[in-house]
């Protein structure tokens, strides 16, 4: 899970830019959101997984991920459910540790991360600015936002262990050797940024380019022939909402006993 974690912190951080601040310009767009969440004090956030695989697979979304975030001290809990896989997960910061206790199935583990550590570690390039575009658009809701999207290359970032592991648990497959080494691992992202108020709305991650080649090259072909390419469907979507009226909650007692 701490790994998990970490490759979803990369993906928000990549949005970070730097240069002149034009009206709307992707830089202006992320100052303005950076300031506005530097003000929350809590929040909720409910998560969807879409999965398909076109002409095989109708695709279906699942309402997999709820979340209640206290910023600081950090106070969060995670319930996420789908496709058979049920984890629950508090964290809290004591004592600059971030105390993270998980529980898959009937059994809870704990374990204490250093705060400091966690969030001052080298992630990689920043995706620069002028690689973001930038489009009015609307919410489900009817709110008006502005989506920055950018395509990433995990290998910016990430090693090749941490790539089958992503691979891995988004397949559902034993990713070893299946990923051709040093091809580029791309994957689009998008954030949704609230007009009115300046708030992060909305994150999608879209693993479809990913899942496909991996779908092709797991497909039995016949020989002397190659497999005919496969189009997957993977997305993730986050939905942040409840600014500063999330109901405070406690820590169950055994999930902290262990």
């Amino acid at each position: 899970m701490r790994k998990t974690l970490a490759i979803l912190m990369i993906l928000c951080l990549a949005f970070g830019s730097t240069g002149a601040l034009a009206a709307d310009s992707p830089a202006a767009v992320m100052e303005r959101c950076a300031q506005a969440m530097e003000q929350v004090g809590s929040f909720a956030a409910k998560g969807t997984l879409t999965v398909g695989v076109k002409g095989l697979v109708n695709s279906a979304v699942y309402d997999a991920l709820s979340a209640e975030v206290f910023v600081e001290p950090l106070k969060v809990h995670i319930l996420f459910e789908a496709m058979g896989a049920k984890i629950e997960a508090y964290a809290e910061e004591v004592d600059g540790k971030l105390h993270l206790h998980a529980k898959t199935g009937f059994v809870w583990d704990t374990q204490a991360l250093d705060v400091a550590e966690l969030f001052s570690a080298e992630t990689g390039p920043v995706l620069p600015a002028e690689e973001l575009h930038v489009e009015r658009t609307q919410l489900a809701d009817g709110r008006e936002a502005l989506r920055l999207s950018a395509d990433i290359d995990l290998r910016q970032w990430l090693g090749e262990e941490e790539i089958q592991e992503l691979i891995g648990q988004t397949m559902g497959v034993q990713a070893v050797g299946v990923y051709p080494p040093y091809e580029p691992v791309i994957v689009q992202i998008a954030a949704f940024v609230e007009v009115e108020t300046g708030y992060l709305a909305r994150v999608e991650i879209d693993l479809s380019q990913i899942s496909s080649a991996v779908l092709t090259m797991l497909t039995p072909s016949q020989p002397g022939m190659e497999s005919a390419p496969l189009e997957a469907e993977v997305k993730i979507g986050l939905d942040l909402f409840d600014w500063n009226t999330v109901a405070d909650f406690e820590i169950p007692a055994e999930a902290k006993a262990q």
